[in-house]
């Protein structure tokens, strides 16, 4: 099944359809471009204070972005937008300046006040595709066969956990014990983020595959986490892909991680070794296992090969 796997650690990247170029990009031709725009929200002189203030201010970036986003719909007829951290302040602003483009516009918002209820979008030009699907999903809705039970303790147990966190609630303030163990199928489970799809046919080739866009949960601190989503959302897309009729499909988005990473090895193998430390530990007697199949990295099938890291 032809594939593709984008993958970018922040900014701004380029890839072309297909892990087998031989097997597609003799009729399909499209230019994928993926941009974390960075939340209106969180450009602050608290998060940047090296920065000039003017360079973080909102309506001085909007046209900066808008003027990058202008360079890359003229350079191709098939142009395809995967933008990340969308805020609601922003998402108007583009939609406006997408649809006067000739461009239709798929959002979804997922984040809270403090970063603009930011989301992710997904662009693409009304002229050089027929719309067959879209799909906006909170990835962990998506879970195949659900999410393990937490079990009941005993009910001495469960006195016992109450009686031990109020007593360690002072301790923790003062510093001297250490925060509670992250429960990383339940944070999984909590993570609002938002994948958003849509299968498109090319009018020229009447190729359709499915392209989709997705922001990995930034929890470096729960590298568990990290992977169970980037399982989630690969195998949401092909699944979309499955459905009609096996089409190919691409992965584009901020996935925060690197080409050394755990999480990008087990994209483009299908694997994660049981020993590592990103590969989720069972409970209430599941075990987690890679539902998704490989992918390949579109930098690393290209000309150019695949970048330390992007930015």
């Amino acid at each position: 099944m032809p594939s593709a796997l984008v993958t970018a650690f922040s900014l701004f990247f380029l890839c072309n359809l297909g892990c087998t170029p031989q097997a597609m990009t003799s009729s399909l031709r499209l230019r994928v471009v993926s941009y974390n725009l960075l939340s209106s929200h969180l450009a602050t002189t608290t998060q940047y204070p090296t920065l000039n203030p003017e360079h973080l201010d909102a309506k001085n970036r909007l046209p900066l972005v808008l003027n990058k986003l202008e360079k890359e719909i003229q350079s191709n007829q098939n142009v395809i937008l995967c933008l990340q951290e969308v805020s609601y302040d922003w998402a108007g602003s583009l939609h406006t300046f997408l649809a006067n483009r000739g461009y239709h516009l798929v959002t979804g918002s997922y984040g809270k006040k403090f970063n603009g209820y930011m989301g992710v979008c997904l662009a693409w030009p009304q002229d050089s595709f027929v719309v067959e699907d879209v799909d906006i999903s909170r990835i962990a809705d998506k879970r195949e066969g659900g999410w393990p039970v937490n079990e009941e303790p005993p009910l001495l147990q469960k006195v016992w956990s109450k009686l031990q966190t109020a007593l360690d609630k002072p301790l923790r303030k003062l510093g001297l014990v250490s925060g509670e163990d992250i429960d990383h199928w339940d944070m999984s489970e909590r993570r609002f983020n938002v994948l958003v799809s849509a299968t498109l046919k090319e009018k020229a080739s009447g190729q359709s595959f499915c392209i989709g866009t997705y922001h990995m949960p930034c929890a470096f601190y729960a590298p568990m986490v990290m992977t169970i989503h980037t399982d989630l959302a690969a195998r949401h897309v092909q699944r979309l892909a499955e459905s009609h009729g096996s089409i190919p499909y691409i992965l584009a988005g901020d996935f925060n991680f690197k080409p050394s990473d755990p999480c990008y090895r087990l994209l483009t193998t299908g694997e994660i070794d049981s020993t590592d430390p990103y590969h989720p530990s069972p409970k209430g007697g599941v075990e987690w296992k890679p539902s998704s199949i490989n992918m390949a990295s579109a930098y690393a099938v290209s000309d150019h090969g695949e970048p330390d890291f992007t930015n």
